[in-house]
């Protein structure tokens, strides 16, 4: 059974593009970077440029929607046209997760740091809060408000720069899969994804981790 037949409801079709912002310095590598504004590395720009021409080459965008921190703010201008960048709405919704005290650390420091505290985060509890940073109830309502924002929006065809939690947070909520099931999905750095939302809410993922300019 495909999301066509289980949609309810009628009207088109929403194509959603999502791109996780490119690729961070070596320094930053099996780390939780969440609201640190680190830039990109050279490799990101180089992601960001590649996208570029596929980006262009795809029908016009309706709606563009990004996260205001540096590293998207990077993205955007490697991957886009002036024309386009001029259309962008920085929206703080969709920033990355608040990982508080375990914001630059590896998940062995955290582990060291905050005993139990890694079995806490697994259990997939709403009431669950970064220590010192974001509640997981706050991130899913997050998530949950872009998800309306986006069904209530009225183009049809929608760009969106994020980062990984924040994107495969809105992958589940689209799919109808509980937030736990995010770690299922492992989203590269510079990497593209789409999802066709039909009518009634539901999405079908089309195509997950491309990278343009790689085989």
């Amino acid at each position: 059974m495909s999301a066509s037949d289980t949609s309810s409801g009628s009207g088109p079709v929403k194509t959603v593009w999502l791109m996780r912002h490119g690729s961070l310095p070596s320094e930053c590598d099996g780390r939780l970077i969440g609201r640190t504004d680190v830039p990109l590395a050279a490799r990101g720009r180089t992601e960001a440029a590649a996208a570029a021409p596929f980006l262009a080459a795809l029908p016009p965008f309706d709606l563009i929607w990004a996260s205001p921190a540096l590293r998207v703010r990077q993205t955007v201008a490697g991957a886009l046209p002036p024309e386009q960048q001029s259309r962008v709405e920085y929206d703080p919704e969709l920033r990355e997760t608040d990982f508080g005290q375990w914001e630059n650390l590896t998940l062995a420091e955290i582990g060291t740091c905050f005993p139990g505290a890694m079995a806490e985060w697994s259990a997939d509890r709403p009431e669950f809060a970064f220590p010192g940073g974001e509640r997981m109830a706050e991130f899913n309502f997050r998530v949950a408000r872009v998800r309306e924002k986006l069904l209530a929006a009225a183009g049809t065809r929608v760009l969106m720069f994020a980062h990984g939690g924040i994107i495969l947070g809105l992958i589940c909520a689209l799919l109808g899969l509980p937030r736990g099931k995010m770690v299922a999905f492992k989203l590269e750095r510079g990497a593209l994804c789409r999802i066709d939302v039909y009518p009634g809410g539901l999405g079908a993922l089309a195509k997950f981790n491309f990278k343009p300019g790689e085989f």
